[in-house]
């Protein structure tokens, strides 16, 4: 009885290893293709560093017209890591550097966006290689003299580098210092630019307003003397004439009177 448990118990463990071995892949063909796609990934990656590193020769001897194309066959290297692969974000983010340094602030603000969109998802909100994508959107920003928004930009960036206990370069605080005052200053242009529209509007605390109003209470001041002064003068003329018209009436009479006594006297004389 003890020998025949024995068996059916060996034969139970037996099916049961033959069972685990059936659905359990083969090691050495998992390590195979692991080790595959390892491999295959170091290339891409060496591909993309080589063509990152010749981007930045060439940019460095003046050939942009090589640098362009080297930054661009590396964001297309990139993209067979995966378009949410951290690479792909710094790849597109390099390329906008470049376009931005050539003026080309449509086309950086493009790729900066993508990149910071590929980078939040693949690494988070807060970490540091966010930085360049969110720099490169407030230069663009500045540039573009959108100076709330570079500031806004900046602030970010800062923060970003505060939480991960890195330094700010000199040249972003710079920046964001530079980007503040033109944003303060914008906002004061804008605001006396409305005040001046209002007093246009309505009247109101504008001098110039006054004057010409005073200007033109004067001019008609004036032609209303004018026209005063032109109506004695016509009412004058008028009594001047009435006045000699009568006078000559006066002398016409006392002549054609002094005529027809002279002639009563002839006529009295002949008898």
């Amino acid at each position: 009885m003890d020998l025949q448990k024995l068996l059916r118990a060996g034969i139970c463990v037996a099916s049961v290893s033959l069972s685990i071995s059936a659905c359990t892949p083969n090691a050495t063909e998992t390590t195979t293709t692991t080790n595959a796609s390892k491999a295959e990934v170091t290339v891409e990656q060496a591909v993309w560093e080589k063509l990152t590193a010749d981007g930045d020769a060439a940019k460095a001897k003046g050939d942009l017209k090589k640098a362009e194309e080297c930054y661009q066959a590396a964001v297309e290297e990139a993209k067979k890591l995966g378009e949410t692969d951290p690479t792909f974000g710094k790849t597109t983010a390099n390329l906008a550097d470049f376009y931005y340094a050539q003026g080309d602030g449509a086309q950086a603000d493009k790729l900066y966006k993508q990149s910071l969109a590929v980078r939040e998802k693949a690494l988070g909100l807060e970490h540091a290689d966010l930085v360049q994508s969110i720099v490169g959107l407030a230069r663009v920003a500045s540039a573009e003299k959108n100076y709330a928004e570079a500031v806004a930009h900046y602030e970010r960036a800062i923060d970003i580098l505060n939480k991960n206990k890195l330094p700010v370069s000199d040249d972003v605080q710079k920046e964001y210092a530079k980007a503040k005052e033109n944003a303060s200053t914008s906002k004061g242009s804008k605001k006396e630019e409305v005040g001046g529209k209002e007093d246009a509007a309505t009247g109101k605390g504008d001098t110039t307003g006054k004057d010409a109003a005073s200007g033109k209470e004067a001019v008609s001041g004036k032609e209303a003397e004018s026209k005063k002064d032109s109506a004695s003068g016509k009412e004058a003329e008028s009594k001047k004439d009435s006045a000699s018209g009568k006078e000559a009436e006066s002398k016409k009479d006392s002549a054609s009177g002094k005529e027809a006594e002279s002639k009563k006297d002839a006529a009295s004389d002949k008898k």
